[in-house]
């Protein structure tokens, strides 16, 4: 069964891994949707509750990319959303008139978020089959942002689920879920690049079920259940990086218990 997808992301790691993982599942995309940027809007959501050596680090980051090409952020350019699509399109607002518009003129099956703003009804409405989320936090517990950081903090497992959406944020029908082992060696930095790949692969196996026929049987979500998660504190934050340090340095000691066969000094 052949179906017509179209990709919604704004230009990020998380989107970049997502079309990675479609392309190694052989999945087309009809068309690719790319926000333009708003420079104070971005800066502002992305380094709102930021520690200051966490900017100074993505300043360099970004750096890296613009003066060192091939080390950098590659999904930065446009030429790579090109290697994804023939059709890549930029609008100014994902629920605009606009983007509406050449939607509606392509008549997509399905729609894939990767990474995006809260989408509208009139958006929501096109595709014949729904619009999809991976959604970097285990449904219904861990809806809204930070989900990583606040499982961490809250001492709960981490992972990823990819949902329908719907009107509200993340409360949308459930079609897969996954959980992400924390390892020895992990930070936040690594976990969110964890999540983010698994988004992809869960993303892919969803889409290739469906193109196969097979039966996905959406779970629906009790509004009841699990919580809407805002903005971290800085404080709250380090907090949650502290916690998972310790965590860290608990599996390391438990490994190396395990190889010394429990024996001390």
């Amino acid at each position: 069964m052949e179906l017509k997808v179209v990709f919604l992301s704004y230009k990020c790691s998380r989107g970049a891994e997502i079309l990675r993982q479609l392309k190694a599942k052989d999945i087309s995309l009809e068309a690719i949707f790319i926000e333009r940027p708003k420079l104070l809007e971005r800066v502002r959501d992305v380094i709102g509750s930021m520690t200051y050596g966490e900017i100074l680090q993505l300043v360099f980051r970004r750096l890296v990319s613009l003066f060192l090409p091939g080390k950098g952020d590659d999904w930065l350019t446009h030429d790579f959303y090109r290697s994804f699509s023939n059709r890549v399109y930029t609008v100014e607002n994902f629920n605009g008139n606009q983007c509406e518009t050449l939607l509606r003129s392509i008549g997509p099956d399905i729609i894939l978020l990767g990474g995006s703003r809260i989408i509208r009804e009139n958006i929501i409405s096109i595709p014949k089959i729904g619009t999809l989320n991976a959604h970097m936090g285990l449904l219904p517990k861990y809806r809204g942002v930070y989900p990583i950081r606040w499982a961490i903090y809250n001492g709960d497992k981490i992972g990823v689920t990819v949902h329908f959406i719907d009107r509200g944020v993340d409360t949308g029908p459930i079609l897969t879920q996954r959980t992400v082992n924390i390892e020895e060696n992990d930070n936040i930095d690594s976990l969110v690049e964890k999540c983010e790949r698994l988004s992809g692969e869960l993303m892919a196996e969803v889409i290739v079920k469906m193109r196969q026929g097979q039966p996905i049987n959406p779970i629906p979500q009790s509004k009841a259940e699990g919580k809407q998660y805002y903005k971290m504190s800085g404080k709250l934050r380090r907090e949650a990086d502290r916690k998972l340090r310790r965590l860290t340095n608990e599996l390391k000691s438990n490994k190396r218990r395990d190889a010394t066969g429990g024996k001390s000094g």
